[in-house]
């Protein structure tokens, strides 16, 4: 089976759907009935993007064009008349659940990863629903497990000897303000009369920082909160390591692969319910799931995670390490190729 795989990106850093890209890629070149792949990044033109995904499918007539973000379905719908390349594509969240039922139905597979994605879309398409199969988010275990965050990551921050750190990690984007960063914001400072010396570290960088500061500075909560901007796929584990609980309690997430990466390195974590972070926690089996515009519930979580530490680690390679997502999308693709 050839198969051209399509991307915003592959950089893990640059946010879950490029690290979700880069581990599709990464299982398809070790599925025996993958004879070739070819994976093609959009970059910064769409325009050589266009043209290059064109000019490839055109001469190389793939079996199936799989997609990683609902935007390049009408292109693929459009060389899949001159192919006859099937079209896969995956859903993730918010960019699917808002997509229109037309454009959705140009796939021949849709590939949600979470239920909570799954009956979203599902309802919105009504009776004509092109097959669905759920493939899970995953994440790589060669980087995030537990140890010891250096001690320069700590210093670097200004972080006082033995404070309790909480930490999110995301995007923080304008249009994507669900992640949950007010709320945790709003909780903080009946967490700070138990904790004083509590540091809460949002990572991430984009338009909503100057917003979120704002907010800070309005809960008059000072230097209780770091920003700490982007960082770098190498440092991002550690920044796991140094905290003490991950809490995003968030209303609008398609699965959460940052859920992932915390509970891999050994913290406990905390999730809004209303989401596809239920799928991430399974259910609560895995972490706290809170009712996220709840604030004393948030709190409540956030003691309750700080008088436990240190946490008991979870089973969540059993469900998502790289093993899972592989023998999963085997079952699909061999599915496919039949």
């Amino acid at each position: 089976m050839k198969i051209h795989l399509w991307s915003p990106g592959f950089d893990p850093s640059d946010g879950g759907i490029q690290a979700y890209s880069h581990e599709l890629r990464r299982a398809l070149t070790a599925i025996p009935a993958v004879t070739r792949i070819a994976s093609i990044e959009r970059g910064s033109s769409v325009a050589t993007f266009i043209g290059k995904a064109s000019w490839r499918a055109l001469r190389e007539r793939p079996d199936w064009i799989f997609t990683t973000h609902r935007n390049f379905l009408p292109l693929a719908k459009w060389l899949r008349k001159f192919t006859g390349s099937k079209v896969a594509a995956s859903l993730h969240g918010i960019e699917a659940w808002h997509a229109p039922p037309y454009h959705l139905r140009i796939a021949d597979l849709l590939l949600p990863v979470s239920t909570f994605t799954r009956d979203r879309v599902a309802a919105a398409l009504g009776e004509t629903i092109p097959r669905m199969e759920l493939l899970a988010n995953t994440f790589d275990a060669e980087r995030f497990f537990p140890g010891d965050a250096p001690a320069g990551l700590r210093h670097r921050h200004a972080l006082p000897p033995g404070a309790p750190v909480l930490l999110t990690v995301g995007r923080l984007d304008a249009n994507e303000t669900y992640k949950g960063h007010d709320q945790v914001l709003q909780a903080l400072p009946a967490v700070l009369e138990r904790h004083p010396q509590c540091r809460y570290l949002i990572v991430g960088a984009g338009s909503d920082r100057s917003r979120l500061e704002l907010l800070r500075d309005r809960l008059v909560l000072g230097n209780s909160v770091i920003f700490t901007g982007r960082v770098s796929a190498e440092e991002l584990p550690d920044y796991y390591r140094l905290s003490d609980v991950f809490v995003m309690p968030s209303k609008g997430e398609g699965f959460g692969i940052a859920l992932l990466e915390a509970m891999a390195c050994g913290i406990p974590v905390i999730a809004g319910y209303k989401d596809g972070c239920h799928d991430a926690l399974r259910g609560g089996e895995l972490g706290r799931l809170v009712d996220p515009d709840r604030p004393e519930e948030i709190t409540q979580a956030i003691f309750d995670a700080l008088d436990t530490r240190p946490g008991a680690s979870v089973p969540v390679a059993k469900y998502f390490g790289r093993d899972a997502f592989h023998h999963r999308l085997e079952e699909i693709i061999n599915s496919c190729a039949a």
